[in-house]
């Protein structure tokens, strides 16, 4: 076997998108992440590490996103090759901006490509989801999805079919304050079961949102992002800053304020471009030392590339 290699980017996702719990999600960039993939002779996976938040990821293969990932395509492949992955690491890992899902979905695409896998879409869905097992315990698709596909992605793993939309260009400001407790005791905290006026206005809620999203409406968006009875309210929980986050936000014109995931980013979505500098200023006086990013939507998703 001769040597090939892809350079992809791959950028981070806001999964749970206001009422969408496991099953809507956005693509954004900045952050992102910039994998390279090269295939050989010989046998076993090779992780490296690089970039900005490269000391935060797991040594360990099997805690490694990418690792789980190569693995599976060998398998599906099956063949024997030597598969080096160089990850470039952009997006911070336990931030709630899909960290492990970008990684995911980069090493999927390439895999894909590199060992002719010939994958539908949700097949490149399911392969990239294995690398969610290292961060989540769980084969959760929505990161990955929007990831791989940019754009808003709606997820429906009963009929395997990921649908996407473009999203409008308003602004996307990100607060991170503090840390998430696990992914395990996030989910733990959510009822084991919930009334059907809950169910029914979270579905009207979703169904309105990707409504808004394919129309460009930004005052239906605003007023149903944040209506989320699943997992929001008691997720929130486990933010004392929160309140004080979402106030700021509004008071600046955010049209809506969630949590990215399950936390710690707090999101504020903007027609028009907010004064990061002011807010963070703000934020600091009443206490916190957060990190304040501003950055889009992007409704394009994992791409080649020509650098690392």
């Amino acid at each position: 076997m001769g040597t090939e290699e892809l350079i992809v980017s791959s950028p981070a996702s806001i999964a749970n998108l206001g009422p969408g719990f496991d099953s809507l999600a956005l693509a954004i960039k900045p952050p992102q992440d910039v994998v390279r993939v090269r295939v050989s002779g010989g046998e076993g996976v090779v992780i490296r590490n690089d970039g900005e938040y490269a000391s935060e990821l797991p040594n360990e293969p099997s805690d490694n996103s990418a690792y789980l990932v190569a693995n599976r395509a060998l398998e599906l492949a099956g063949v024997k090759a030597r598969i080096e992955v160089t990850v470039i690491k952009g997006i911070k890992p336990a931030s709630g901006l899909g960290s492990s899902g970008a990684t995911s979905a980069a090493v999927a695409y390439a895999m894909n490509k590199l060992l002719n896998l010939d994958l539908d879409q949700w097949g490149l869905v399911e392969l990239a989801s294995y690398g969610e097992l290292a961060s989540a315990g769980v084969r959760h698709m929505d990161n990955v999805a929007a990831s791989l596909f940019g754009g808003l992605v709606i997820v429906n793993s009963t009929v395997r079919q990921v649908t996407r939309l473009d999203f409008p260009g308003i602004y996307v400001l990100i607060v991170i304050e503090g840390s998430k407790p696990n992914t395990g005791y996030m989910r733990s905290i959510l009822p084991k079961s919930y009334t059907l006026d809950d169910v029914v206005t979270n579905i009207a809620s979703v169904a309105q949102l990707v409504a808004s999203v394919f129309k460009g409406d930004l005052s239906l968006f605003s007023r149903v992002i944040e209506n989320d009875r699943v997992a929001m309210p008691y997720r929130i929980k486990a933010y004392g800053h929160w309140g004080i986050v979402k106030d700021t936000l509004i008071r600046h014109g955010a049209l809506g304020v969630i949590l990215s995931g399950a936390g710690p980013s707090i999101v504020g979505f903007f027609k028009d471009e907010p004064n990061v500098v002011e807010i963070e200023g703000e934020l600091r006086k009443l206490g916190l030392r957060p990190r304040v990013m501003l950055t889009r939507p992007s409704n394009e998703g994992v791409r080649e590339v020509n650098y690392y």
